[in-house]
């Protein structure tokens, strides 16, 4: 899939996330931890100020307090209800 995006949406119009060294929520679960979602977005942004084909003027990754990430979130595990 990662390579048909890259390949298909073109240069500066896909972030390939696939191969990010992020901490997981555990072995049989290989979703991002809350500081994993963190570093990859972070990820993201900087990717979009320096080698997206789509230039936002108004996007900067945050620097220490400028923002607030919230303490809590919501995480359904698979097979859970909620």
């Amino acid at each position: 899939m990662n390579k048909w995006l890259a390949e298909n949406l073109g240069e500066g119009h896909f972030f390939r996330s696939f191969d990010l060294n992020l901490p997981r929520q555990s072995r049989s679960n290989p979703h991002p931890t809350r500081e994993g979602m963190i570093r990859w977005m972070d990820k993201v942004v900087s990717w979009v100020q320096s080698e997206s084909a789509v230039k936002f003027p108004s996007v900067n990754k945050p620097v220490g307090e400028q923002m607030s990430r919230g303490k809590s979130f919501v995480y359904k595990r698979m097979k859970e209800q909620l």
